[in-house]
């Protein structure tokens, strides 16, 4: 995770904010009844217990913890005051639903006026993937969106009901146990921040104590960017918000778009020492407040256990399964002489090069972010 993002913490916004917030509340357009008859067909997740956690597509039913699959959650097709009546019963089921206010029509959009002052940039507004983009969400009483951070700075509306939530800042990443970055769930906590496995997730306890706001009807909490924030709906709800995508992302794509300068068909022991030697590089060399203090050593034992390790322990996956057969190993080999550790090691030092450019390009984002947000706050 990034520690100068940290700088910046999540706060209760008044003013302008504030202003619109009470607006959208008093025109009550965007209460229950009244989205009732403006909303299309809903797809909505349907649980049997509270927890609600995002997948990427393509992936669902794939790759998950045991407690997360098991076909407990079903998408349903609901009409919208259904929806809203089903969600206002004591729970279970616990019902979920959220969508780009942009995709639901321009009745729907029309409903929440100067939403993009909300934004902490004045970028295009046109896309759903575009740089700002507004938000519904709907949910059960009880309902809980588990412990996850997002890319973007995140201004939240409370129109209906009350929530609850548990903030923990970037640096919380290795007690929470986030996923790793090819999993579907990657940015969510492993963790369950409400009842957590010491023993399955031992670096939990480390875990600092989260910063609890609630937010009621007419209120805005702003959330910045890599801040986790884990979500109880005490009553049905309906929510707002507004996200600003952050730089971070864009100059991140570029350091990791650079493929490793490490070939497959290398010896594995010259493959595990070039990357050593890489890490050690980029951790010597980068920007301090950027990378972990630390030997490369440290830094790869730090994220085996804290990403790896629990989905291991729970049979997800197993170190079986990442290696290459025999077969594939010799023919690997047989493909070119491995090269002198002096071509590994200048090869090493102009990928490295590049690499430290870039992460100078992305504390450079970084900063530029928290000065926006500053000025806005």
């Amino acid at each position: 995770m990034f520690p100068v993002h940290a700088s910046v913490v999540p706060s209760q916004l008044q003013g302008r904010a504030a202003r619109i917030a009470q607006d959208w509340l008093r025109s009550g357009r965007l209460s229950r009844d009244a989205l009732s008859h403006v909303l299309p067909d809903l797809h909505v997740k349907v649980r049997s217990d509270p927890y609600f956690m995002y997948t990427a597509a393509g992936s669902r039913g794939a790759q998950l913890l045991p407690d997360a699959a098991g076909g407990r959650e079903e998408l349903r097709q609901m009409r919208a005051r259904d929806f809203f009546e089903q969600a206002e019963r004591a729970a279970p089921p616990y019902l979920y639903y959220t969508s780009p206010l942009q995709v639901l029509g321009d009745d729907v959009l029309s409903r929440a006026p100067s939403w993009e002052q909300l934004a902490l940039t004045s970028a295009k507004k046109q896309s759903v993937q575009g740089a700002i983009w507004a938000q519904l969400w709907a949910c059960s009483g009880g309902g809980t969106t588990q412990a996850h951070y997002d890319v973007a700075d995140n201004t939240f509306v409370q129109l209906e009901g009350v929530k609850d939530f548990y903030l923990f800042p970037p640096s919380a990443a290795d007690a929470l146990h986030v996923f790793p970055d090819s999993h579907p769930r990657a940015r969510k906590a492993q963790l369950n921040v409400e009842a957590p496995d010491m023993q399955l997730h031992p670096l939990a306890a480390s875990l600092p104590t989260a910063r609890k706001v609630t937010l009621h009807p007419g209120e805005v909490l702003f959330i910045p960017a890599f801040w986790f924030h884990h979500v109880v709906s005490r009553s049905p709800t309906i929510s707002i918000n507004v996200f600003s995508q952050s730089a971070v992302p864009l100059a991140a794509a570029s350091l990791l778009a650079q493929p490793l300068p490490i070939p497959a068909q290398w010896p594995v022991d010259l493959k595990r020492r070039a990357l050593t030697h890489l890490l050690d590089e980029i951790l010597n060399s980068a920007p301090v407040d950027l990378v972990a203090a630390g030997s490369a050593r440290e830094l790869a034992d730090r994220l085996l256990q804290s990403r790896f390790a629990p989905l291991r322990q729970s049979g997800e996956i197993s170190s079986e399964a990442a290696e290459p057969k025999v077969e594939v190993r010799r023919r690997r080999k047989e493909l070119a002489e491995p090269p002198s550790w002096d071509d590994v090691a200048a090869l090493i030092s102009g990928y490295v090069e590049d690499c430290v450019f870039a992460l100078r390009r992305l504390r450079y984002a970084l900063l530029r972010d928290i000065a926006k947000i500053a000025s806005r706050l």
